[in-house]
């Protein structure tokens, strides 16, 4: 959820209500003195559709919106997954041209050039369900036999390939990331880190296409995933 100017916004649950939410675009108007841009606001409705306004402008609702490079719709990170998977395979198959430079050599590319673009951004993208965790995953599979020169008819598991080239799955790899941000939250912002757990601790019911970030982080590590 953001409630400042010119960025894609979340709308909250029927309990936050249409003055609450123009109380806070206003606020952070008049701390940095500009002027909220109406066009380049977006709502996307999780729950209850409530009405906003901006200078008395009423603002549609959209079914999808992109906020610091996170693409997201009403349906959840669909297709944030398809646009990263297409932009990590998309750099790993230009690599393909260095298959014959030493393993170690092939490992930095790939972390530097395709891992690095398939995880962001960790927080909420390790919140994700195995089928969506799968589809990241298979492309840091085809890296692991990219780095090691391993054949299909090698019968080599993406396990051992792992292992060999020190690789951590990619569902282990977004949780660790994940509990590392809100490790530094927590030690660096404190009141921060309770303002975002508070409301979090209220909410009842879970969304199915939002899971709660710091739920999950709360809970014991994922089991590695390799497919």
């Amino acid at each position: 959820m953001s409630g400042h100017a010119q960025a894609a916004v979340l709308s909250q649950p029927p309990y936050i209500m249409k003055r609450q939410r123009s109380v806070t675009i206003n606020a952070f108007e008049r701390k940095w003195k500009i002027q909220t841009n109406a066009n380049k606001f977006k709502l996307i409705a999780i729950s209850r559709r409530n009405k906003y306004q901006v200078d008395d402008t009423p603002l549609p609702y959209d079914k999808s919106g992109k906020f610091l490079g996170l693409h997201l719709s009403n349906q959840g990170y669909t297709s944030h997954i398809t646009q990263r998977k297409a932009i990590a395979q998309n750099n790993l198959s230009r690599l393909y041209r260095f298959k014959h430079m030493h393993p170690d050599t092939k490992r930095k590319l790939y972390l530097a050039y395709v891992r690095s673009a398939l995880i962001y951004p960790a927080t909420p993208l390790h919140t994700l369900s195995p089928s969506s965790i799968s589809k990241l995953q298979s492309v840091q599979n085809k890296a692991t036999r990219f780095i090691t020169n391993a054949e299909w008819h090698d019968f080599n598991t993406s396990a051992q390939l792992h292992r060999q080239t020190k690789l951590t799955p990619i569902n282990t790899l977004l949780h660790e990331h994940a509990k590392k941000i809100w490790t530094n939250i927590e030690q660096m912002h404190p009141q921060l880190y309770l303002h975002l757990t508070f409301p979090q601790e209220t909410r009842q019911i879970p969304h199915r296409a939002f899971p709660s970030s710091k739920t999950k982080i709360l809970g014991p590590p994922p089991t590695p995933k390799y497919t």
